[in-house]
């Protein structure tokens, strides 16, 4: 926000009759709460996976681990495409799944990507493992802009900031889930978005009640 805030006034006396300094230093505080709340109401939730009806051919989206801690969830292993055929095939050496398919069709809850720029080369892609040794498969073992299947509970809408960090990579992680994104038509709101307005409304109030007063 680029401001700064005197807080002189932070540890002084509020258990007595309020002087005009303590009066102003409260309202430009509530007021200070109501623009921060404003601005990062503005930002992405970065934790927030796709939902299905929103998975359109040609979307950029951002490849994501489906696992974590909620910080995990808000990085970013790869930008990819989703393509308009729905189908893919293994590269050479690789099959997907118990069965061992060459080839994969997207069904409910999976789609078909192309994979963009990789930031996380070894983040572990669920399913692809080497036909050989049966080991798994990393986004690095991928040739460039290979067409892969993925669950839609890797994927998130693509943010266009470069401050979003490279997933950290982690044995065993398996801790938390990802989160259905809201559409652009939804009217329900997460529950930092439902915090944050709440909070501003509590400090409107308070804003008025110290004007008033």
């Amino acid at each position: 926000m680029n401001h700064s805030l005197d807080k002189t006034l932070q540890c002084s006396d509020w258990g007595g009759t309020l002087s005009p300094e303590q009066k102003q230093y409260a309202a430009i505080d509530a007021a200070a709460s109501l623009e921060v709340g404003e601005k990062l109401l503005e930002l992405p939730d970065l934790t927030r996976r796709l939902q299905q009806d929103v998975v359109s051919p040609g979307k950029l989206v951002d490849l994501v681990p489906r696992n974590g801690s909620t910080a995990c969830m808000a990085t970013r292993s790869a930008t990819a495409t989703i393509t308009s055929s729905g189908t893919c095939t293994c590269p050479p050496g690789m099959v997907y799944g118990k069965k061992k398919f060459k080839q994969m069709r997207a069904g409910e809850g999976s789609c078909v990507i192309a994979l963009g720029k990789i930031y996380s080369p070894a983040l572990i892609v669920p399913s692809y493992m080497w036909a050989e040794t049966k080991t798994p498969v990393t986004l690095e073992e991928f040739p460039d802009q290979a067409e892969i299947l993925v669950p839609i509970s890797m994927i998130k809408e693509h943010v266009a900031m470069d401050t979003i960090r490279p997933t950290p990579i982690e044995t065993h992680d398996r801790a938390g889930r990802s989160r259905l994104a809201l559409t652009d038509n939804s009217v329900k709101k997460s529950s930092h978005h439902r915090y944050l307005s709440n909070l501003m409304r509590h400090n409107a109030v308070l804003v008025m009640t110290v004007r008033m007063t």
